[in-house]
This record gives C-alpha cells, sequence and structure tokens, in this order.
C-alpha cells in the first residue's frame, strides 16, 4: 500500500482515519460488525485533542524534524496464547537489543501513540491484538512508519491442553476464545502486513524463522535467535514461559500426554470443527488420530460446523 507522504497527511492522520466508519472498525467491533468478543480487554485511543497533539509530535519524529531516531517499524506480536507469543518477543528483544520494547504486554493500539521513543523499531507483544489489526492499520495508514503483525499459530490441540504458571491446575484457553482467535489469525494469514509464525517451527528449526522475520521487517537481527538465553532483558516477564529454558521439541507432542485425554475428549463434541481444522492447517492429513479419543475416525461435513452456528 503505497501512502500519501506530503504534509496534508498529517491533518489525515488526526481524524479522517478513524471517521471513515466504511473502513476502520470501532474498538468494540470486529470487521463485519461482529462484536468485540467478552475476553478481549477494550482499548481506546486517546482523546481527540491529545491524539491531535501527539499525532504530531510522532509526525516530527519520524520526519526527522527532530533529533530522535524515526520510527520505521512497529512489529506487533499476537495471535493464540500458549503459542510462542513470550518466547518470540523474548527472542527478539535480544536479537534486536536497540529497539524500542516492553518487560511485559503492552497493547499495540497505546504502544503506538507513545513518544518517548528514539528508535527505528518497536517491539510490543499481546496475543489479544490480533482483534485490532484495522485499528492499528488505520493508526498507521498516514504514518511514515509501518505496522507489521508476526502471528502465531500452535496445534490447536497444544493450545486448548496449556496450563499458564498464573492459573495452575486449569486450561488456559477456552473453546471460545480459541475459536475466536482462530478466526481472527485465518482471516489474516495472507495479508501483506501479517507473517504467520508456527510455535512448532520455532522450536524445530529457529534459523529458518529468523531468516522470514527479519526478511519480512526489513532488519537483520544483530544476536541469533537462538541466542535468547544468554542475554535475557532486565524485567523481563518471563511468567508465560513457566520457567525459562532452552528450546525443546517435546513440547510439541504434550497434548498427547495420558493427562489430557479427557480434555481432548470433550473437545472433539465441543468443537466439532476441530479435525476439519487441523486439517486445513496442516497439522493432520486425516482423521485417524481421533480413534484414540471417540473409538473412531469418522468424519462428515457436518462436523466442520460450529455448534453455534
Amino acid at each position: 500500500m503505497t501512502k500519501p507522504r506530503s504534509h496534508t497527511g498529517i491533518w489525515h492522520s488526526f481524524e479522517a482515519a478513524p471517521f471513515d466508519k466504511a473502513r476502520v472498525p470501532t474498538s468494540l467491533n470486529l470487521p463485519g460488525g461482529h462484536a468485540l468478543p467478552d475476553f478481549v480487554t477494550r482499548i481506546d485511543r486517546p482523546g481527540v485533542l491529545k491524539r491531535a497533539l501527539v499525532n504530531l509530535r510522532i509526525h516530527a519524529i519520524d520526519h526527522g524534524w527532530t533529533r530522535r531516531v524515526p520510527l520505521r517499524t512497529h512489529v506487533v506480536v499476537c495471535g493464540f496464547p500458549r503459542a510462542g507469543t513470550t518466547l518470540l518477543t523474548l527472542m527478539l528483544q535480544v536479537a534486536y537489543g536497540r529497539a524500542k520494547a516492553f518487560p511485559k504486554e503492552r497493547a499495540a493500539l497505546r504502544v503506538a501513540y507513545r513518544t518517548d521513543r528514539d528508535h527505528p523499531l518497536m517491539l510490543s507483544k499481546r496475543p489479544d491484538d490480533i482483534f485490532y489489526l484495522e485499528q492499528l492499520r488505520a493508526v498507521y495508514r498516514y504514518r511514515s512508519s509501518n505496522v507489521r503483525f508476526l502471528l502465531m499459530m500452535r496445534d490447536p490441540r497444544a493450545v486448548l491442553t496449556s496450563e499458564h504458571a498464573s492459573a495452575p491446575g486449569r486450561y488456559y484457553v477456552s473453546p471460545a476464545r480459541w475459536r475466536a482467535i482462530y478466526d481472527q489469525v485465518w482471516a489474516n494469514r495472507a495479508a501483506s502486513d501479517c507473517l504467520m509464525v508456527r510455535f512448532e517451527d520455532m522450536v524445530e528449526d529457529i534459523a529458518t524463522v529468523q531468516h522470514a522475520v527479519a526478511r519480512f521487517i526489513g532488519l537483520e537481527p544483530d544476536v541469533p535467535f537462538d541466542r535468547f538465553l544468554d542475554s535475557v532483558p532486565v524485567g523481563f516477564r518471563t511468567t508465560a514461559l513457566n520457567g525459562l529454558r532452552g528450546l525443546d521439541t517435546a513440547a510439541i507432542q504434550k497434548w498427547r500426554q495420558p493427562r489430557h485425554i479427557a480434555r481432548i475428549a470433550a473437545l472433539l463434541n465441543e468443537c466439532s470443527e476441530l479435525p476439519k481444522v487441523l486439517i486445513d492447517t496442516g497439522y493432520e492429513q486425516d482423521t485417524t488420530w481421533m480413534r484414540e479419543y471417540t473409538g473412531t475416525d469418522t468424519y462428515t461435513p457436518d462436523q466442520g460446523r460450529r455448534r453455534d452456528a
């Protein structure tokens, strides 16, 4: 997409884009008029006056009118929780040590209006930012900097059987949450400003992931991604990692552990579209894996429909 570079573009960045309702959804709605899911925290932009003043300052910085380094790219890590968003963010912060980054989750829509930056690259991570792609595109449409989205993907069975250190003893992602996120990830998978990153690729072939990410954002890392444990940024929140450790391919198959059998069986009943999604996303070639959980691998087209459809 070609962006306007003239001085008049700054005034568009104040109000024209947000009020173009045909192109920009509100923070309460997704494209197509669907309501923002209940589990997603509502993030609002600054008020009109503050937004205008902030945009003026950002415009000056990013056009080289100040002594600060103009921002070139804002990289947003989002997508499925429990799919490596924290791990990838840690890798990025170590690899691009001179980037503007944050020790914990930050909503990209708020970060986009920060003026305390002096960096060509800015990194933010929040899984639920997958629901704010259009709003972020609208913010950057009239700026000289770009926004790029890294969409985290993982075997749905692994996501739905994963646990978080902050909530021991229960599964972290509900079927409803997984389903809502999947819709957004899948709908944006081919967008030119999005790159899908699979958790499985990160732990099996991090060099290829590094090459793909560097090419996508247009900047080579200073440190290889696989050296992420060498210099963890001070204060970086590692809770979601359930402990700092090296890359372990065994994590790919953790969903197969016997303690998850009942969970998988229940998911096949509640998420009847799961077998088809696994095939569509390349995690399975057929439905024979279902036998262990249901006693059959029979699958009909109706199973690809949601129960709430």
